[in-house]
């Protein structure tokens, strides 16, 4: 219960949010001591925000979510095991300059996905992040869109990835026998053998997992050595103008270079996707707010030096394109390797060397990919959603999610047997249906940004000032990519070298609308807009503050450092669910000197210590009739709630010494003390003055 004396302040430090402090308090009675484990208040309040349920267990750390982003994206390896479209379209040079491009794209999009992963750290991603930031009127559609396309993807990234991993078995067994035909069947018999063999370790080796990914991530970075050494001291050296400017069709028949390097630049979009892996392990993630931000960036940034390093080795060391491309073992890397020991036995090593990483990035893969299906599933996204929802109450983790996604990879594989262009379709239709996801989440944060109506939700980790150019960049390389990933790889179109990603990509999203209207009601994460405002539910031991009225401590006084501000009137009180929080102005004199001051508290579901921001104000683009207005109203005793808005409209609002506290924008704090830093504002001395309530 608030206090009817004083209410008093304390500083608690400038790094931190008015918005998102810190927390302390207990935790849901309800939950198993396994699944307690590892699970913060700040993980409790993320969830009941969210309106989810922690079923998972938290057991991943900063050091094994890194660890897990990394080896997920395994740049450098899957760089080195699927650039076949890329060399055969443009040769080195295209290959190196598509690198380059694709990571400076990239790279916005992942900024983009990690502000609106610390907005919302659940395993849903993407759609979710819709749900958030849609218009209300498409919120729902938009948002399990986004659910099926996001699923699509990882499935397809899964499937992608146990299918290198069966293909290259099937290359080892053609690099060490001359006499070996390889068949597509036998391959694609390897990768159900692949995609079981992982999967299984994904359901009896789950709770090993972050233990796993730390070693699965040593190997990544110091397998990198012996390749790179090996490549670099044994083979013979390309020219630099053949590298970096040598562009040459290998078969592809587009009529300029121009085309052939666009359409072969797909093998590099996907090379670095996967940075948002982890959003889908939120769930299982102490302090997943700050850790799943931070992790997506240093994993993306780290392995940005690996690729390029082993793509220059790569394509250096690479004697004749064509050569490589013919090779009988299905993959130019081998040939490579081949060429550059001159013995079958010292390629072999190197080639199984890529082989366990290959093998590493798929048990990773299957787990992101697996817990972004039962997370959809849990909203009853997909068909079968109640199966596909469950969580194994032995080993807390969605087996029933796990066993479809080995399903589907087996299936995938499927087409193998009857074409060529599997591998294509798998690699076209996981980068399309990804940068769809991106295209949806990013547009629709970039019009919540326009609108202010609602303002987005806190954040512990933030663009700031940035967030609009970098969501901009984000949706023109996403569009980019997303528009290339649907080209055949060849000019002259056949069964052989279409791009049947387009194919399988309108059929399931035909099929998921089809879903979508013939049983979508029952598609459960969507506000709807006559709950919008209703109070969200309490954390454990807290009070119900919809229940309290702030009236009753009019009068009071408010203590600010040596500083004494009279309540002398409760002007605003409203609660708003997208922040979880209550919010109160009052307008007060200073005792000292009447000075008039607005004093305007957040109340997060509870009434706990905060901060108080005391700060010099610019109003701009508002104009001073706005203001002006707004200040008539307080004096009058009317309820003020357009206030709240015009001030935390962060793209309006700038202080010169210091930004303003809103959502996504940076800021610097003022300790607690006397402060002379009055503004004259309409001709009359005001503090603005931000603080929250405690029960003192």
């Amino acid at each position: 219960m608030l206090s009817s004396g004083q209410l008093e302040l304390k500083d608690i430090g400038s790094a931190r949010s008015p918005h998102v402090e810190e927390r302390n308090g207990s935790l849901d009675p309800d939950l198993s001591d396994d699944v307690k484990a590892g699970f913060t208040v700040n993980d409790q309040r993320d969830m009941q925000r969210m309106g989810k349920k922690q079923e998972l267990r938290r057991n991943f750390r900063m050091a094994s979510t890194i660890g897990f982003t990394t080896c997920v994206m395994g740049t450098w390896e899957i760089l080195l095991t699927s650039n076949t479209p890329g060399l055969t379209a443009g040769g080195r040079p295209a290959l190196f300059w598509s690198l380059v491009w694709a990571y400076c794209g990239q790279f916005f999009i992942v900024l983009s996905m990690a502000e609106m992963s610390s907005m919302a750290p659940t395993a849903g991603g993407q759609y979710h992040w819709v749900s958030e930031f849609a218009p209300r009127a498409y919120q729902k559609f938009l948002s399990y869109a986004s659910g099926w396309l996001s699923t699509i993807s990882w499935q397809s990234i899964v499937a992608l990835d146990a299918y290198l991993a069966g293909t290259i078995v099937q290359g080892l067994i053609s690099l060490n026998d001359d006499g070996y035909t390889p068949a597509r069947w036998q391959g694609t018999l390897l990768v159900f053998a692949a995609a079981i063999g992982m999967s299984l370790f994904n359901i009896f080796g789950a709770k090993h997992l972050p233990l796993a990914e730390g070693i699965f991530v040593t190997c990544h970075f110091f397998a990198f050595i012996p390749v790179i050494v090996t490549l670099l001291v044994l083979a013979p050296k390309a020219k630099a103008e053949d590298v970096f400017t040598g562009f040459t069709d290998y078969g592809s028949g587009w009529p300029s270079v121009s085309w052939t390097v666009m359409v072969g630049q797909v093998s590099c979009m996907f090379v670095v996707l996967g940075s948002d892996s982890v959003a889908h392990m939120s769930e299982e993630i102490e302090n997943a707010s700050v850790i799943v931000p931070k992790s997506m960036i240093w994993a993306f940034l780290l392995n940005i030096p690996f690729a390029f390093g082993l793509l220059l080795t790569y394509l250096f060391c690479m004697p004749d394109v064509q050569s490589a491309l013919d090779s009988p073992t299905g993959f130019p890397f081998i040939h490579v390797f081949r060429e550059a020991v001159n013995n079958t036995a010292g390629a072999t090593i190197l080639v199984v060397i890529v082989l366990v990483l290959i093998v590493m990035i798929t048990i990773s893969s299957l787990a992101s990919a697996s817990r972004q299906t039962f997370a959809f599933a849990r909203d009853n996204g997909l068909p079968f959603s109640n199966w596909l929802g469950e969580v194994n109450p032995r080993l807390h983790i969605p087996v029933n999610s796990i066993i479809v996604t080995c399903l589907f990879s087996m299936a995938m594989s499927l087409i193998n047997i009857g074409s060529t262009v599997a591998f294509n379709a798998m690699l076209s239709l996981s980068t399309t249906a990804l940068m769809a996801t991106y295209l949806i989440s990013i547009g629709c944060i970039i019009a919540r940004r326009i609108s202010c109506n609602p303002p987005l939700p806190p954040s512990r980790w933030t663009l700031g000032r940035f967030g609009m150019p970098v969501n901009i960049l984000a949706m023109v390389y996403a569009s980019w990519s997303f528009f290339w990933s649907f080209w055949p790889n060849a000019y002259d179109v056949n069964a052989e070298n279409f791009n049947w990603a387009s194919v399988l990509f309108v059929g399931l999203m035909g099929i998921s609308t089809i879903v979508f209207f013939g049983g979508g009601s029952s598609y459960t994460y969507y506000r709807k807009p006559d709950t919008i405002n209703e109070p969200a539910s309490e954390l454990e031991g807290y009070l119900e503050l919809e229940e309290e009225t702030l009236r009753h401590i009019e009068g009071k006084v408010y203590v600010v450092g040596a500083k004494e501000y009279r309540l002398n009137r409760l002007v605003g009180e409203s609660m708003n669910v997208s922040y979880n929080q209550r919010r109160a102005v009052f307008w007060a004199t200073r005792a000292s000197d009447s000075l008039e001051a607005i004093i305007k508290f957040f109340i997060e579901q509870h009434p706990i210590l905060a901060t108080v921001d005391i700060r010099r104000r610019i109003f701009r683009r508002l104009g001073r009739t706005a203001i002006e207005a707004e200040i008539k109203a307080l004096e009058a005793g009317e309820d003020v709630k357009g206030l709240p808005h015009i001030l935390e409209r962060c793209s309006d609002v700038q202080g010169p010494e210091f930004e303003y506290p809103a959502i996504a924008t940076p800021r610097r704090e003022w300790p607690i003390s006397e402060n002379t830093n009055v503004i004259q504002q309409l001709g009359r001395e005001i503090w603005w003055i931000y603080g929250q309530s405690r029960d003192t």
